[in-house]
């Protein structure tokens, strides 16, 4: 009897669930529509551009709208079973809640596992093809919207930028790091807090920064303070740009790769590069833990409220959850946080509760 009831409850999630994802993805993509506005009116881009795109941010769009489908779903599909009475005669019958809901466990965690499949899978591709439309948008704009943690490869130089901003031809470079590759050795790093350059130049500005001279052992043997150096480059910084990468163009194994060449470069300062690759695991968990902890929360107002009750109690869980994510986000940008603490902290909050309450019923 425990399963088929198992079965009824998932299946009276179903329809919710994929309901919040398609309301969701709609919101993501009224966001990116509103976004190209002023593109669109000023011919940067086309229509057919336009299309493109939402084709490519598509997987990226499912993959951050399953946590909260998950919410909306399991909340709604409780409380639409506790005000028709059926939870009340399983426990009645002698069955905790934990078990009842377990069912939601389950689809909990398929649906994380799903949703990281799709993030290392279809997500890069999807938004590295998306990234070279908006490329096009970011240098037709006057004053386009600044670009964070871009990765650039040209000629023997690996650069990683904090914060990408443009004003008329000018680019401006914030929080720079740079590898110059010398052969076999270990590399020079230029660090530096600020740069510039044209963007039809092949020559990069750099101030305030150290250039880090490292031995064959990969030990810094001296430090340069400089407030002013320049690089010189084959290529132009508008033809480099078509190389960059972000982290949500990579997977988590290709991040983490670029994680240990800047570690083995004697670079510390990789906190940011960590927290982004942690959350492309604690993203996908957490369809999982808004899965274990709606339901004991959704029943106790199903009474009172039926399914308006269930659904003030998502809206209420992914407001609380969301700004938690942000908050402790922001922590960990401004090195507040240990970069796996930033990302994982509000699953562990949330996940520790809801075990909680969940095992308590």
């Amino acid at each position: 009897m425990l399963k088929l009831y198992q079965r009824y409850t998932l299946s009276e999630m179903t329809l919710p669930f994929i309901g919040g994802v398609g309301i969701f993805a709609v919101i993501l993509v009224g966001n990116l529509i509103f976004f190209l506005i002023n593109p669109l009116a000023q011919r940067i881009i086309t229509l057919s551009d336009l299309w493109k795109l939402i084709l490519f941010k598509l997987p990226s769009f499912l993959t951050l709208s399953l946590p909260p489908a998950m919410l909306f779903g399991t909340s709604l599909a409780t409380a639409r079973l506790g005000r028709e009475g059926e939870t009340t005669a399983m426990r009645m019958a002698g069955l905790p809640l934990r078990k009842i809901f377990s069912s939601f466990l389950i689809a909990g965690f398929l649906t994380s596992a799903f949703s990281f499949l799709l993030s290392e899978e279809l997500v890069p591709q999807g938004n590295r093809k998306a990234q070279r439309i908006l490329q096009t948008v970011w240098f037709g704009q006057a004053t386009p919207v600044p670009l964070e943690r871009v990765f650039f490869q040209s000629d023997k130089y690996t650069f990683y930028i904090d914060r990408v901003e443009k004003f008329g031809n000018e680019v401006k470079l914030y929080n720079v790091l740079v590898m110059e590759m010398k052969g076999g050795s270990f590399p020079n790093l230029y660090t530096a807090s600020w740069g510039a350059c044209d963007r039809d130049s092949k020559i990069w500005k750099l101030y305030d920064g150290i250039l880090h001279i490292l031995d064959d052992r990969g030990y810094v043997r001296q430090e340069v303070k400089f407030t002013h150096a320049e690089l010189s480059l084959e290529r132009p910084f508008q033809d480099i740009w078509l190389t960059h990468r972000t982290p949500e163009e990579m997977s988590a194994k290709e991040l983490w790769k670029e994680i240990k060449t800047w570690k083995k470069s004697g670079v510390r300062s990789v906190e940011i590069m960590l927290m982004e690759f942690h959350c492309k695991f604690a993203i996908p968990f957490a369809c999982l833990i808004l899965a274990m902890i709606a339901p004991p929360f959704a029943h106790r107002f199903a009474r009172k409220g039926g399914s308006i009750g269930g659904f003030l109690v998502a809206i209420l869980l992914f407001f609380v959850y969301y700004n938690a994510y942000l908050l402790f986000r922001m922590l960990g940008t401004n090195h507040l946080l240990p970069p796996f603490l930033a990302a994982w902290a509000p699953n562990i909050i949330f996940g520790a509760f809801g075990l909680y309450i969940f095992f308590k019923e």
